[in-house]
């Protein structure tokens, strides 16, 4: 049997049709993880972390158009919640898909861990039905990262954290933001998850600093006599806060040693507390 030039070239087309179809849409992008059957649950379960998990299949004209929005999603949740895709054209990967509720392309569904981080505990999830494009996906994941993270409402409440954790075994570290917002970052939400049990995360608006000379009086009276030494850098950051209140600034307490750290980062990024912490 002898083939034309042109069966040939249709041969090749068909394989190499073939080839791209199978092929994954996010490999080469560092902001998103192309999960498996055989990963997804220690990607997506074994995490306190919320994830963003987009169903899709190579050839889909949707997920091709969808594509270019992802990878910009991936790149604003950076640090604030984990994008993960699965691609369903893999057979390997079908009955992952199937287990979802998968029927059609792409698939966006949201897993959240529960309050009580627990390793092996599924995850709730949500399918997100809204606008296919960058900033309703990235706002409606950061809506849905777990919070840590507790307000406080005046000065006083520091001394209760002190307190609670004076001559116990509990965490060593506690760790304030003094915001010029009353909304709390979704990316200290997503620090504050990393660091549950270890760290406790706060949040001080800064109107809340009313008058910074009674505010240094009841730090001195309240707790200066167990942990002096903070009591006096604190006085300090509430002067400066009171007198910049438009400004953030993101303080460690460590009531072991009895000191109070300053970051001096630009941003607040995961990396970067991590080696500050």
């Amino acid at each position: 049997m002898r083939l034309t030039l042109i069966s040939i070239i249709s041969i090749w087309s068909l394989i190499f049709n073939a080839f791209v179809v199978g092929q994954n849409f996010y490999d080469s992008d560092p902001h998103i993880i192309e999960a498996t059957a055989r990963n997804f649950d220690k990607i997506v379960y074994s995490t306190n972390q919320t994830s963003l998990v987009e169903f899709y299949a190579p050839w889909c004209g949707y997920c091709k158009q969808l594509k270019p929005a992802m990878h910009r999603v991936g790149k604003k949740l950076d640090g604030i919640a984990q994008v993960v895709t699965v691609n369903c054209d893999q057979e390997k990967n079908k009955g992952l898909c199937s287990q979802h509720g998968v029927e059609g392309f792409p698939t966006l569904i949201v897993f959240r861990p529960p309050k009580i981080y627990k390793k092996g505990v599924k995850h709730a999830s949500e399918k997100y039905q809204g606008d296919r494009t960058m900033k309703p996906i990235v706002h409606f994941i950061k809506s849905r990262v777990k919070n840590s993270v507790k307000k406080l409402r005046s000065i006083d409440t520091i001394q209760t954290i002190l307190n609670k954790h004076h001559n116990t075994k509990l965490n060593k570290y506690s760790m304030i933001l003094f915001s010029k917002m009353d909304t709390i970052p979704p990316v200290l939400k997503s620090i504050g998850n990393d660091w549950l049990g270890n760290v406790e995360f706060f949040m001080l608006h800064t109107k809340n600093i009313k008058n910074p000379e009674d505010e240094t009086n009841k730090v001195q009276k309240k707790f200066a006599s167990l942990y002096p030494n903070m009591a006096s850098s604190l006085n300090d950051i509430i002067q400066k806060q009171s007198e910049k209140k438009d400004s953030n600034r993101l303080i460690l307490l460590d009531r072991v040693n009895d000191k109070l750290h300053v970051y001096g980062g630009k941003q607040i990024t995961k990396q970067d507390i991590a080696q500050f912490i």
